[in-house]
């Protein structure tokens, strides 16, 4: 029986190991294949022009931009869409706000709404069209395309990752301050 008391102890050992823990957490993520369609999207970019599997890229005082609905993203939207929309968002406020919250809507522009110039298409309405219905509604919105718009046609500040569709420093830097003084003005 003695003999079988270091099991316990070995067992913990190993499991604080921290080269058995990042090899589990290794395990983990490639078998969910998160690591694989990661590192396959960094080769693609590397080794070949992502526009064969998209809209080509636009050329920028900061690099290629890459989009990932190019033109199509700025299409009008019909107003059946739209009304959709307010009504979904709509009913997430009442359920949210009957729980005890506060309801804020911030609706996020996509990089083709804000160069919509550089992809020739007319400037896009429907975050224009959603926040106004929203207000007239009665949801609290943040006109997040207005800051954008003004951060980057003002300021040339680049809002989002050159090569995908996510927000850079810049973009979660202006969001988080029209958040802040959102909630500052309105309390």
């Amino acid at each position: 029986m003695n003999g079988k008391k270091w099991i316990p102890k070995l067992k913990q050992q190993i499991q604080i190991n921290p080269i058995v823990q990042s090899l589990g957490i290794y395990l983990d993520r490639l078998s969910k294949m998160i690591m694989v369609h990661s590192v396959r999207a960094s080769l693609r970019r590397k080794v070949s022009p992502p526009w064969p599997l998209g809209p080509e890229p636009i050329s920028s005082p900061y690099g290629p931009l890459f989009f990932v609905q190019g033109k199509a993203a700025n299409e009008d939207v019909p107003q059946e869409i739209l009304d959709r929309a307010v009504q979904t968002i709509k009913q997430n406020e009442n359920a949210i706000e009957g729980r005890g919250f506060r309801f804020i809507f911030l609706p996020i522009p996509n990089k083709e709404n804000i160069f919509y110039e550089s992809l020739k298409t007319p400037k896009p309405m429907y975050l224009k069209r959603l926040i106004e219905a929203l207000r007239r509604e009665g949801v609290e919105t943040i006109d997040t395309q207005k800051a954008f718009e003004e951060a980057y046609e003002k300021e040339g500040r680049l809002l989002y990752q050159t090569d995908d569709t996510h927000w850079n420093a810049n973009g979660v830097m202006v969001t988080a301050e029209l958040v802040k003084n959102w909630i500052e003005n309105k309390e």
